[in-house]
């Protein structure tokens, strides 16, 4: 199967989006499916398998714009697009959705099938303009894949979608036999998004008795002494670090991102070791719990009593099972998917 993922990362990266469209590509070119990638130039380019952690597939077609200026490289973009699209017929995975129109206005759909995928819903309301590039999206798919159960009934409930809806959840690279051992510490992922509820985080944080190490910030706010924030190492070194924290931390605030919307990658890397996992109680970390049978530790979102509750509920809990949804299993639903949406 002849496949484009329409996204256009940044690679190398350390974003979760960015990480997520690159597993899955690899995953779907390991099953024998010829993937393209078309990606905006990051850092070190030359390095992008080692600081993905991934080794080069012969069917995966990674092409990374040679300019860094965004006019040059959104013309780079255009032409790629186009001969890729000219060719046989094939699947785009959109997950770009004004990508999507664009390319359709320009080139037509001609004989592709487009599975479009979903991690969000713009639209409000009173958002118009979004609803607008929903439905036209929705118009010209086949099937609609969503990251989550949340995501998947905010767009039913927006749309009414008559296509074909599936959920394909994300996966991890990581799992942990519970070999590794202990380093006496609070590990936090991610980047410090006021939407993630970082705030609240880290002044429950900052009372701990415990020292935090916080990998993925942008920038390093002013913490006590037992608090260390550093910023985003490669995906393909998160499994060491993972594996020998003591307490593993996800953040999530309160608002209808962390209640509805999201999958998080890091959550997925968590469950693949046998650590105790803190996050907020919401409706998307009750479908993860239903879908691992992980037990975790959870607060309110933003109750700041809460975090340091949960924390130490980890911090004293024994080892645990892991549970490892892999990028294969992943591929290997969204090929289910291309299929059913192709015959149909």
């Amino acid at each position: 199967m002849r496949i484009l993922h329409l996204y256009r990362p940044r690679l190398p990266s350390t974003r979760a989006q960015a990480i997520q469209v690159f597993r899955t590509c690899h995953a779907l070119a390991v099953l024998g499916h010829h993937v393209t990638v078309l990606a905006d130039r990051g850092h070190q380019p030359a390095e992008l398998w080692m600081q993905m952690g991934l080794p080069p597939t012969p069917t995966l077609d990674v092409q990374i714009s040679p300019f860094s200026h965004p006019g040059l490289a959104g013309l780079w973009f255009r032409r790629r697009l186009k001969r890729w699209w000219v060719g046989a017929p094939g699947v785009v995975l959109a997950r770009d959705k004004r990508r999507l129109l664009s390319a359709v206005d320009r080139l037509g759909k001609g004989a592709h099938t487009i599975v479009l995928e979903t991690h969000e819903l713009d639209s409000g309301e009173e958002d118009a303009r979004a609803k607008d590039v929903e439905a036209r999206c929705l118009a010209v798919s086949d099937a609609l894949v969503a990251n989550c159960g949340g995501t998947l009934r905010a767009w039913v409930d927006t749309h009414a979608p008559s296509l074909p809806t599936h959920v394909c959840h994300n996966a991890s690279h990581v799992h942990c036999t519970g070999t590794a051992p202990t380093d006496d510490h609070v590990l936090v992922l991610g980047t410090l998004r006021a939407f993630k509820g970082v705030d609240a985080m880290l002044e429950a944080m900052n009372e701990l008795p415990y020292p935090v190490k916080w990998v993925g910030a942008e920038s390093s706010p002013r913490v006590s002494d037992h608090i260390s924030i550093d910023g985003p190492i490669p995906h393909g070194e998160i499994d060491q670090l993972v594996s020998r924290a003591r307490v593993l931390v996800a953040p999530l605030g309160d608002n209808r991102f962390s209640h509805q919307l999201t999958s998080p990658l890091k959550l997925w890397d968590y469950l693949g070791t046998t650590r105790p996992i803190v996050t907020a109680q919401t409706a998307a970390t009750d479908e993860i719990i239903r879908l691992s049978g992980i037990t975790m530790h959870r607060f309110k979102p933003g109750h700041i009593d809460g975090i340091r509750e949960a924390v130490h509920e980890a911090w004293k809990a024994p080892a645990r099972s892991p549970f490892h949804r892999s990028w294969h299993q992943r591929a290997t639903e969204l090929e289910a998917i291309f299929l059913e949406a192709n015959n149909a």
